[in-house]
């Protein structure tokens, strides 16, 4: 009997579950980070970690419907016309929504037959 490879155990331990957040009264849903995310995000060329995390906030947060709940051109407000305390709790919510709790990911190991 072979091991199972590494990439199919990451595979689940990467749920891909979507996230809900409720922030200021409004539910904010989040889809896992991937490689291809941070790849669309440096394409943007961001200046610094904090560009870069609101041009991914503008990429993930969606609406129940799976709608973007920021747009693009929001980069300049969402950056400079409101500050950094209101958007940590989002921020932190959509990088820890890309990583399975620890029991979620011995149930999706041990659950999945491939």
């Amino acid at each position: 009997m072979s091991e199972e490879r590494m990439v199919d155990v990451l595979k689940k331990y990467s749920t891909g579950e979507r996230r809900k957040i409720t922030f200021l009264g409004r539910d904010i849903y989040f889809d896992k980070i991937t490689g291809a995310d941070h790849a669309a995000v440096e394409k943007r060329k961001p200046a610094d970690t904090y560009e870069h995390s609101v041009l991914m906030l503008i990429r993930k947060a969606t609406d129940e419907n799976g709608q973007k709940v920021f747009q693009p051109g929001e980069k300049y407000a969402l950056m400079n016309d409101i500050g950094f305390d209101a958007l940590v709790p989002l921020l932190t919510f959509m990088n820890e929504s890309s990583f399975a709790t620890i029991e979620e990911a011995e149930e999706a190991i041990q659950t999945d037959p491939t």
